[in-house]
């Protein structure tokens, strides 16, 4: 996918000159929906009203614009916007992205389909993706809608994800190459049984998936009853390299960060900054630097740099979150 396209030669050489390769970003926390499994809830799983308003003190326009400025300046490609609501509510989305491209940087948008999929704004807002040269990410879960709305926890959002899908397959987001239409999943007792067919659907269609286990951050920060057990996981994996090895003729490496692909987890390779302004190491939150509004991102990036010299590729807060229960070996070939 465009953005996340990087090769191993390109991430080693970038890391030795020093260089960050992504900056992960969030917008405003507003969200139309309340997935069961969201990372940036802050551990309320029973609180439906936590995405309705904005939170206290967050970013500016003109902040997010400096934060593209500092991110550049360490070397940052690739400009991930991972939350921490549905970005494209949020006034200041485009004004943001727009930005960000204008300083050389590719944006991956991670989105719930809400507004794309609607028939009047859907358009305009697909349409202004494309001329920026976006990737787009849709969150999915079930081919049955009824199961992604109790999903997701808003009726009426699998209908809407299917209309943005289709929107932005017929402005060709899946027609290039790299393609720049992703699928975002996540494996857990209620995906598991689809995603081998979701595998071969987005193989079939030119679309890159996204899907792993429960970021151990938020609402999954500790393990619950929805999660599914390693040995299903693996047994998944197993199953999605099968099929890309036997069905589509691709290899992968041992540690696969993201079912059906290989050592991708550039995202490691950068740093995830909150709506707040809180800087993590990635989505996960297991590396913590301090806050872009009391330190400059220059002084964390030279903090993490160190850690990433010998970066495998894995991920290393899954890793973190199944060390008690497995073996540090098992792990490594998934994590």
């Amino acid at each position: 996918m465009r953005g996340w396209h990087h090769d191993g030669n390109f991430c080693k050489r970038h890391l030795a000159q020093g260089k960050m390769i992504h900056l992960l970003a969030e917008t405003s926390n507003v969200c139309d929906q309340d997935c069961e499994y969201c990372y940036t809830v802050l551990l309320t799983l029973d609180e439906p009203d936590f995405h309705v308003k904005p939170l206290p003190g967050e970013l500016s326009l003109e902040e997010r614009k400096d934060l593209i400025d500092q991110a550049v300046d360490l070397g940052a490609v690739s400009y991930d916007i991972v939350g921490a609501g549905e970005p494209i509510i949020d006034r200041n989305f485009l004004s943001q992205i727009e930005y960000a491209v204008s300083k050389g940087l590719v944006p991956i948008v991670f989105t719930n389909g809400s507004i794309l999929g609607h028939s009047k704004h859907g358009p305009r807002f697909a349409e202004r993706l494309w001329e920026l040269g976006a990737s787009v990410v849709v969150k999915w879960h079930s081919t049955d809608r009824i199961i992604h709305d109790e999903i997701v926890r808003r009726k009426g959002a699998g209908e809407k994800r299917d209309h943005a899908i289709k929107l932005l397959k017929a402005m060709g987001f899946n027609k290039t190459n790299p393609t720049r239409l992703g699928i975002d999943n996540i494996v857990y007792q209620r995906t598991l049984a689809e995603i081998p067919d979701c595998l071969r659907m987005c193989r079939s269609e030119n679309i890159f998936l996204v899907c792993s286990t429960f970021i151990p951050s938020g609402r999954t920060q500790k393990a619950n009853e929805k999660q599914a057990v390693f040995t299903d996981v693996a047994r998944l994996y197993e199953e999605c390299r099968k099929i890309d090895e036997v069905e589509f003729g691709i290899s992968h490496t041992t540690s696969m960060p993201y079912c059906g692909y290989g050592r991708t987890c550039t995202q490691y390779m950068g740093l995830y900054v909150t709506i707040q302004g809180e800087v993590f190491g990635c989505v996960g939150k297991s590396e913590v630097y301090g806050n872009i509004r009391r330190q400059g991102l220059a002084d964390m990036w030279s903090e993490r740099l160190p850690l990433l010299q010998n970066y495998d590729g894995g991920c290393p807060p899954r890793r973190k979150f199944y060390e008690q229960s497995v073996a540090v070996q098992e792990l490594r070939k998934l994590f």
